[in-house]
């Protein structure tokens, strides 16, 4: 089974449409086809970013805490005791990749590949929601 970490842009386009692979993939959490794993910091990301583009969403406040809270509780919950900082450019995605490394995820799905060059010194690989989905098709 593979072990995944979503990154923030993948929660925010399946919030915003129902037809893409984004929405397949959160969709599919907690049905046992692959695991997400969740660190509170992570978390605490989504929701900062979930609200501040709501409207953009066209979701109710409600809407976005019911889908958080759904994905903190089908998700594994895991710490990071380590830091990787700086490793890439952005501090938001040295976040994501160090719950990869903590949590010995196989994958980091974004729709920002480019963003995740070298992760895969760590021997987690970042995917497209598209290429997740075609790795998934032979499980559904």
């Amino acid at each position: 089974m593979f072990r995944i970490i979503l990154d923030t842009n993948v929660l925010i386009s399946a919030l915003r449409s129902n037809r893409g692979r984004s929405f397949q993939i959160v969709r599919e959490i907690g049905t046992g086809r692959f695991e997400t794993v969740l660190s509170g910091s992570v978390f605490l990301e989504y929701q900062e970013v979930s609200h501040r583009l709501r409207e953009a969403t066209h979701r109710s406040v409600a809407e976005i805490e019911n889908i958080l809270n759904f994905i903190c509780h089908a998700s594994t919950p895991h710490k990071v005791h380590f830091l990787w900082r700086p490793f890439l450019p952005d501090s938001d995605d040295d976040m994501i990749l160090e719950l990869a490394v903590a949590a010995s995820a196989s994958h980091i799905v974004t729709h920002y590949i480019r963003d995740f060059r070298g992760c895969g010194s760590f021997g987690v690989t970042a995917i497209t929601p598209g290429d997740f989905w075609k790795l998934l098709e032979p499980v559904l």
